[in-house]
């Protein structure tokens, strides 16, 4: 999963090694996964379930980690996690607790700098592509999405779908050799131990919330 790998490739960078392109063999040790869960793990799922809710909400501007619809000043500090702690964002210590905010939407939606406005052409799933048996369906899904006159770019980079099962063998070969290159057992174990407890630990895993569109 998404969740369970994103962890390895924070360490990876950490130690240098952001270079390296198979992570498998290079993934950190089971104790600071853990380190990095008990730390991180329920910042990363707002963070998720906050880019969900820009798109399904036209870019309205909300808190990451009480979701409250928040002001322009505040989401702009959310969009530079590297220059402000977590402590720095909180929303009772800039927005107030008792402040009645006004709703903003991103100014990229308002001037209309996304064709289409900001809202969610599809939905899609990672997990069905990755799988031989739907990946293939779930790729045309998402070519024609991309193909529809409001995304922008149709007809400027078309491939002809006569070479799509191609592209989509090819896309499946590559996924499988980065499955091969991970350790036995790892990724299952990692996916499973995200739900598990465990004692805190110390460690470099800290990394940094994605960043948001």
């Amino acid at each position: 999963t998404a969740l369970a790998e994103y962890p390895d490739r924070i360490w990876n960078i950490g130690s240098g090694n952001e270079g390296v392109p198979d992570l498998g063999p290079d993934a950190p040790p089971i104790e600071e996964f853990f380190a990095w869960r008990d730390m991180r793990i329920m910042d990363e799922v707002h963070w998720y379930g906050w880019f969900i809710d820009y798109w399904m909400e036209e870019g309205l501007m909300r808190d990451v980690y009480t979701h409250k619809i928040t002001t322009p000043e505040h989401w702009y500090m959310l969009l530079m996690p590297t220059l402000y702690t977590r402590d720095d964002l909180n929303y009772d210590m800039v927005v107030g607790p008792a402040s009645q905010v006004t709703p903003s939407y991103d100014t990229h939606c308002v001037k209309g700098d996304i064709q289409g406005g900001c809202e969610a052409r599809a939905v899609v799933s990672a997990e069905k592509l990755r799988q031989y048996e739907t990946g293939l369906h779930e790729m045309e899904y998402i070519v024609n999405a991309l193909l529809r006159e409001e995304s922008g770019i149709a007809g400027k980079f078309q491939v002809t779908t006569e070479a799509w099962d191609c592209i989509w063998k090819e896309l499946h070969g590559g996924i499988q050799h980065m499955q091969q290159q991970q350790q036995p057992q790892q990724q299952p174990q990692r996916s499973r131990r995200l739900q598990e407890g465990g004692p805190p630990q110390g460690g470099p895993l800290q990394g940094g919330p994605p960043q948001g569109g």
